[in-house]
C-alpha cells in the first residue's frame, strides 16, 4: 500500500517525496500506518519503494 502511494506520488508530483509526510500533505494517503515497535518506514530512493527498517 505505501508503495503505491510512493508511486502515486511521483507520477503526480514529479519526484520523490522528501519523507512519507508529504504522502498525507498532498493527499495521497489519509494517514500513516503505524509501524512495529522498534521499526520505521522509510523510502529506498533506488527501488523506488518504501521499506521497513529497524530505528
Amino acid at each position: 500500500m505505501l508503495t503505491q502511494a510512493l508511486i502515486t506520488y511521483e507520477e503526480s508530483y514529479g519526484g520523490t517525496p522528501n519523507d512519507l509526510n508529504q504522502l498525507v500533505e498532498k493527499s495521497v494517503l489519509d494517514r500513516l500506518p503505524v509501524p512495529p515497535p522498534g521499526r520505521k518506514f522509510t523510502i529506498d530512493r533506488v527501488k523506488h519503494e518504501v521499506v521497513l527498517v529497524n530505528q
